[in-house]
């Protein structure tokens, strides 16, 4: 990520890297709040299956509850 923010000359972007433990959606908005996240980029291929069409996605839930702007890019396969 580092080698691409250099070749675009966006060298004066933050990032921080983290791993964590946890449920995907409930990590990424607890981590929001922690962490004073300006803003959250996820990258989504839609409902996977049935249990999503009930339950919703992670990026969905993520939408929903973050405390920040969420940019969701779509994933082509």
């Amino acid at each position: 990520m580092k080698a691409v923010i250099h070749e675009l000359h966006a060298d004066d972007i933050e990032l921080t890297y983290l791993l964590r433990k946890g449920t995907p959606a409930e990590t990424i908005i607890a981590v929001t709040s922690e962490e004073d996240v300006d803003l959250i980029v996820m990258c989504t291929d839609g409902r996977d299956n049935v249990r999503d069409f009930v339950t919703g996605t992670i990026t969905e839930h993520v939408i929903n509850n973050s405390p920040c702007p969420v940019l969701v890019i779509p994933y082509r396969k």
